[in-house]
């Protein structure tokens, strides 16, 4: 994701991960997780670069997760949502562009399965 905002998933068991506004604190309770932000700088200017926010889950589990994320300004996010097999094929699903403002949250329903040949789904709602 490439901010205007910040992330948050819940897994099918309630854990969370990301940051969470309401608290002001980044959450890691879906086990093997991180939220980690990420940015280059400009070699020449040394100008900060765009961040991205990343959510990683090494060993998820099979079900249905929700992906919130919450505008922390007004502006535009891209978001890839990527999930691997048993097998380790990935599929992933993209949203480039998207508009936010300042504290409104987008939804998204992530379906996700480990089992061979599944693709990830995402709907956002």
């Amino acid at each position: 994701m490439h901010p205007s905002g910040e992330l948050l998933l819940i897994d099918p068991q309630g854990r969370k991960t990301g940051y969470d506004l309401k608290i002001n604190k980044v959450l890691t309770q879906i086990p093997h997780s991180s939220y980690e932000s990420e940015s280059i700088d400009d070699d020449v200017s040394g100008a900060l670069g765009p961040e991205t926010k990343i959510i990683d889950i090494q060993i998820p589990i099979d079900g249905e997760y929700i992906l919130l994320v919450i505008g922390r300004e007004t502006g535009k996010y891209d978001l890839e949502i990527r999930g691997y097999d048993c097998q380790m094929n990935s599929s992933d699903v993209k949203f480039r562009k998207v508009k936010i403002s300042q504290n409104i949250e987008h939804k998204y329903l992530i379906k996700y399965s480990n089992r061979k040949d599944r693709k990830i789904e995402v709907t956002r709602y």
